[in-house]
């Protein structure tokens, strides 16, 4: 190689430099600390009561510790306290700032979500040239969404890229209004950052979140391999990598780029902050259970049943209360617990992170365990939500669930095999519409085993009215059909309610329009199955009827009827029938008869395996009671609190 190839060699090994930025990155131009009255010349107060507006000072609130807990070189914060008997609407304004480039704003605030309904507390964007500003967030909204309550210092970032302007500026209002109540407002560690791809520029993110990274090097490289501290994955070949941040921290990034045999690497040192943020806190209830209009979860009692944390944030740690529950806590993320007497109770969670900790507490009774109760397939979150479901554009076709002009001729909702047998004896039926044209018309509600996943054998049945339709939409009263003859149920099972009119009166044109009630969800974004069945004719193969129906699952839809059995789980069985059943009284049979000696006070219940009872006996005392016919029974003997199960066939 001759002298000018290789000077040109050495250009070419020069001019290959690794540089890197992100798209999340910024720079840091504009600080505020609310530190000292003189450094906040600069800002200024709009005040309407200036005994209570405004100004720079230390945490009153014994409940919230000063923000140096957070920053150490911290003295003051901007501060607003509240007035219990008088008008407040005061407005804390910063500076204009002329953003030239996309820009955003990082602040910390410490406000309370109970009292932020009384004292408002808004942040608002109000460019130069307009009149009224564009509100950038709402302290009692962003609670509601978020179930924060009490005073803690929270980090907050708003994205100014839409106030990015040559001629117009743009200043931050802090505003607090009240007519007597509320808390008190603290802000602090107020910062304003140019996005940018300078090398003085640093990315900041909440913990589960992504960063964007830009190759920027020179020299025309053709190969990348990025290392990158606390990310996942830690390492990566792309040009323009895609990196999630699951722990909190800072952390180092590393680049180094090749074209043949040259190579050049850069590391930036704390380029990526990742904030924990504090746990939004939910949970689900147990899967073993049923959802109740009158209760949370309804659950067997002696049977376990295990809640599940949906804490959002990233929570490293759960503190669970079960009233009435064994055990009473628990530190698990996903705990079992065992009910072990009946009755109504509450719980509780919190969770908590880096970024600090969160508490949900239950409504009163949100946990019936044992005793009658009806179910739904509805959640207590979704309540309001209950209406008619249209079919087609505002309702063209009918109703789901109701009236309709597509055919379907009965609906069910399914409700899966319960984690300990129970008895059903009546049905709550909620319309959404109830207007029915004469002569009335009877409705058919069943009860049918499963078969295949659909709706099967039916094991009870009852009539009901049209003119006996419980209709209140101020107060949702359901519509009750009690059954003939008490069931027993291990298993999936369904309520069908068939026989719902679609007619139109010829002289006034008026039509039928009943309607059960039903909750439709987001079929993409659902946390809950949709448990609706309808009956539809069949078509053969040249698109003629057959004059047979058929059950199907409705998949297009996401929806569950507002149906709610009467139920009473079994206490003191498991699923099915134990073979063995300690202490179990004797059980002597001759024939169709049988009889329990030892029994006194008691009562036998007898059921044939369709679940429908053929006998009940109370009080029972050992005496002979003759079976109806050859075949299987299932028998109930329950003295006191105890109930034992036997298998007879003769």
């Amino acid at each position: 190689m001759g002298l000018a190839g290789a000077f040109a060699l050495m250009q070419a090994q020069t001019a290959l430099t690794a540089t890197f930025s992100a798209r999340e990155a910024a720079k840091e131009i504009y600080r505020q600390g609310f530190d000292t009255r003189e450094g906040m010349t600069d800002w200024s107060v709009s005040a309407t009561n200036y005994d209570y507006t405004w100004d720079w000072g230390t945490v009153k609130n014994k409940n919230i510790e000063d923000f140096s807990t957070i920053d150490p070189t911290s003295q003051y914060s901007a501060a607003i306290y509240y007035c219990d008997d008088c008008y407040q609407d005061e407005t804390l304004c910063s500076p204009y700032f002329l953003l030239a480039k996309p820009s955003l704003i990082r602040l910390w605030t410490a406000f309370s979500g109970v009292w932020a309904y009384n004292g408002r507390f808004t942040i608002h964007a109000q460019r130069k040239s307009a009149d009224t500003p564009d509100l950038l967030f709402d302290a009692f909204m962003w609670s509601q969404e978020n179930r924060h309550e009490f005073h803690q210092w929270l980090e907050f970032e708003f994205d100014l890229e839409p106030y990015t302007s040559a001629t117009d500026s743009v200043r931050i209002l802090f505003r607090y209004e009240s007519v007597g109540g509320g808390d008190d407002v603290y802000i602090d560690n107020f910062r304003l950052f140019e996005k940018a791809d300078e090398a003085t520029a640093t990315v900041a993110i909440d913990k589960g979140g992504e960063v964007h990274f830009t190759d920027l090097s020179t020299g025309e490289p053709d190969g990348w391999l990025w290392t990158f501290e606390g990310a996942t994955p830690a390492t990566s070949t792309e040009r323009l990598p895609v990196l999630r941040y699951e722990q909190s921290g800072t952390f180092a990034v590393t680049l180094q780029v090749t074209t043949g045999g040259a190579s050049h690497a850069t590391t930036r040192e704390d380029f990526v902050t990742v904030r924990a943020v504090q746990p939004v806190v939910d949970f689900g209830y147990p899967a073993e259970g049923y959802f109740s209009p009158y209760a949370g979860i309804y659950v067997p009692v002696g049977v376990p049943v295990t809640f599940t944390d949906r804490s959002t944030n990233y929570p490293d740690s759960w503190l669970w209360t079960f009233e009435g529950g064994t055990p009473a806590t628990s530190e698990e993320q996903n705990p079992t617990v065992t009910y072990l007497g009946q009755g109504s109770y509450e719980l509780s969670l919190t969770a908590t992170n880096a970024g600090g900790s969160q508490t949900i507490q239950s409504p009163e009774g949100a946990v019936q365990a044992g005793g009658p109760c009806s179910i739904w397939n509805i959640g207590s979150d979704e309540n309001a939500n209950i209406g008619a479901v249209n079919l087609g554009f505002y309702g063209f076709y009918g109703y789901y669930g109701g009236s309709n002009w597509l055919g379907m001729a009965a609906f069910a909702e399914r409700f899966h095999a319960p984690a300990t047998p129970l008895t059903l004896d009546a049905v709550d039926i909620y319309f959404a519409n109830a207007t029915v044209i004469k002569p009335a018309v009877d409705l058919t509600v069943k009860i049918a085993a499963e078969a295949d996943s659909l709706p099967g054998r039916v094991l009870a049945s009852k009539t009901l009215s049209t003119d006996d339709i419980t209709f209140d939409p101020s107060t949702w009263l359901p519509t009750t059909v009690t059954l003939d003859e008490e069931l027993w149920l291990d298993s999936a099972f369904y309520v069908i309610v068939e026989g719902i009119p679609n007619r139109t009166d010829e002289t006034t044109y008026e039509t039928d329009d009943l309607v059960i009630g039903a909750v439709r969800r987001d079929v993409d974004n659902a946390v809950r199955p949709g448990t609706s069945y309808h009956l539809l004719e069949v078509w053969d193969e040249n698109d003629q009827p057959t004059g047979e129906t058929q059950w199907y699952a409705n998949t297009d839809d996401n929806v569950s009827l507002g149906i709610a059995p009467h139920v009473q789980f079994a206490e003191g069985s498991t699923v099915g029938l134990p073979a063995v059943d300690a202490g179990k009284p004797l059980l002597l049979q001759r024939g169709r008869e049988l009889a329990i000696p030892s029994a006194s006070n008691a009562r036998l219940a007898i059921y044939d395996l369709q679940g429908r009872k053929c006998l009940e006996q109370h009080p029972y005392n050992g005496e002979a009671v003759q079976l109806p016919a050859q075949g299987l029974y299932l028998l109930r003997l329950t003295q006191g609190e105890t109930t034992h199960a036997y298998k007879v066939g003769i």
